[in-house]
């Protein structure tokens, strides 16, 4: 990989600029809700989108520069930060869905509230989950060996580095994963778009009848 061409130069510069902004927005979430939890009660998810966050810009984005790089030479790393990356996307785009899950309950059943113990059930729940559904992810990632590789009328031999592979799982295998992660990451879409569409629908119906409500009795009232 030529590290001079323009396209590597945006990524890397992109990726740094929202590693930086990443890292320290969700670090000064972290430290404001814990410095002033009487201020924030309800942040269980808030705080827990943050940690995941952090561990993202922290963890996975400069494992991703290295990743591009080819310098992922070292199959446990290869294996671990594949699992690691799968599982935090999985996860944080599950907490956004317990997010809206939570605003919509406030909105179809007001007076039912989930207690702290629901929601870290919740949270450790959908973890252990993301980890299981994401576990396949060490199988079709591996330092594979790209030696004996021809370029022009030469033979450069290439070194071995962390990429897509079909050896473990099979072509059928790893074409079955990969349409599951992207089925999957569809349904999560689409679950978040339909909950905040209800959530919007129902709060703007009940703020109509109240509108009608007022003014049904102001009118009796004039009379």
């Amino acid at each position: 990989m030529n590290m001079l061409d323009a396209d590597f130069i945006i990524f890397i510069t992109i990726t740094s600029l929202c590693i930086v902004c990443g890292a320290v927005g969700n670090g000064l979430v972290i430290v404001v809700f814990v410095t002033k939890k009487h201020r924030f009660p309800k942040r269980t998810y808030i705080l827990t989108l943050a940690v995941v966050d952090l561990v993202v810009m922290t963890l996975v984005a400069p494992y991703s520069i290295v990743f591009e790089l080819r310098l992922v030479e070292h199959p446990f790393v290869c294996h671990t930060f594949e699992i690691i990356r799968h599982t935090l996307i999985a996860y944080s785009n599950l907490v956004l869905i317990l997010i809206a899950s939570e605003r919509f309950l406030l909105v179809w059943r007001p007076l039912k509230i989930m207690s702290s113990k629901a929601k870290f059930a919740c949270i450790i729940g959908f973890l252990i989950f993301s980890i299981i559904c994401s576990s396949p992810s060490a199988a079709i990632y591996n330092v594979s060996d790209h030696s004996a590789q021809p370029s022009g009328n030469a033979t450069q031999a290439s070194p071995e580095y962390c990429a897509f592979t079909t050896s473990i799982l099979g072509k059928t295998g790893s074409d079955i994963y990969l349409k599951f992660v992207t089925l999957s990451v569809f349904l999560e879409l689409f679950i978040l778009i339909v909950t905040y569409v209800f959530i919007y629908v129902r709060i703007y119906r009940q703020r109509k009848k109240t509108h009608r409500r007022f003014c049904r009795v102001h009118k009796q009232r004039g009379e």
